[in-house]
């Protein structure tokens, strides 16, 4: 196998094999001609053929050195694509972005953000996938998303993270359910009716936050039906079947014939959360930027700063 040349006898070359002229060439590189001269009969011996044809007043590519120029202009070519590909992502204008999201995510952080964000950095390859939290967390951990948008807290020295909103517990129930007439409820009140909740599979971060909440007050749910998703929760609350404990940014999203009651004794808060790995990539810091400057995201800062 013949020794491979190096880069800068290949560059040296390519601009004689260009300028067909020694002087011009070294010049372009900003080398001394002898230099230039050096690396090109370097190249030439460790290829063991010639590339130029040479005389005092003419340099000639011969029929190898013709196909050698032509295979290495195109490698110099792809080396600079590379070069420009490698530096946009790390400006984060290009690349791939993975951000995950749940539930909570899904009405307005995530298609918002997404929609801002390749507004702005439109040559990012931007994928959206649905997991629950702690399927986020070990996506994350495994580097299979580059961020989450996840229901915390979240607090692991491996992870930063931007909380987005945080939203009180409210009651949905039908407007047939006698709990309707109240203006609000009590955490015992929810205990005593029957529950409608996520199942577990999809729901069980959440569930565990709504099983700590009423904990904290020696009560529990029972537990009437389950569903897989939002829309069933709320279709099994409108037929009559129970009543969901959910976070408030859902109010807008019940359907006609739920209402939403507030739980005066609640004092449990549902966080929303940005979170990825390490400092994050520049195209994942751009996402969290956006994040922030959405108007829900000023809402909040706003209430905070009140």
């Amino acid at each position: 196998m013949r020794a491979r040349p190096d880069f800068p006898q290949i560059a040296a070359f390519l601009a004689v094999a260009e300028e067909l002229n020694f002087r011009r060439a070294a010049e372009r590189l900003r080398l001394d001609q002898s230099a230039l001269s050096r690396r090109v009969r370097a190249l030439e011996e460790r290829l063991g053929f010639a590339l130029l044809v040479r005389d005092t007043h003419s340099v000639q590519l011969t029929a190898a050195g013709d196909a050698f120029y032509a295979s290495n202009r195109e490698l110099v070519a792809a080396l600079d694509a590379s070069v420009e590909r490698a530096a946009s992502v790390a400006r984060g204008t290009g690349g791939r972005l993975r951000v995950a999201y749940m539930t909570f995510a899904a009405l307005d952080w995530a298609p918002q953000a997404a929609r801002r964000f390749r507004e702005a950095r439109p040559d990012v390859d931007l994928e959206l996938h649905y997991l629950p939290t702690l399927a986020q967390k070990l996506a994350l951990s495994r580097g299979e998303v580059d961020l989450g948008l996840m229901l915390g807290p979240l607090d692991h020295p491996d992870f930063s993270t931007q909380i987005l909103a945080e939203d009180p517990l409210l009651a949905f129930v039908a407007e047939s359910d006698p709990l309707a007439k109240q203006a609000a409820l009590n955490l015992a009140d929810v205990a005593r009716a029957r529950a409608i909740v996520g199942r577990r599979a999809q729901w069980d971060f959440y569930r565990a936050l709504i099983d700590e909440a009423l904990a904290l007050r020696g009560l529990a749910l029972g537990v009437a039906f389950e569903a897989p998703d939002l829309v069933g929760i709320l279709g099994l609350v409108r037929a009559g079947l129970g009543v969901a404990l959910l976070p408030a940014a859902l109010r807008a999203l019940r359907p006609e014939g739920v209402v939403a009651r507030e739980i005066a004794d609640c004092d449990t808060k549902i966080v929303t959360l940005a979170a990825w790995r390490g400092p994050g990539s520049s195209a994942a810091l751009a996402f969290v930027e956006t994040l922030r400057g959405l108007d829900g995201a000023r809402r909040l800062r706003s209430t905070a700063d009140s």
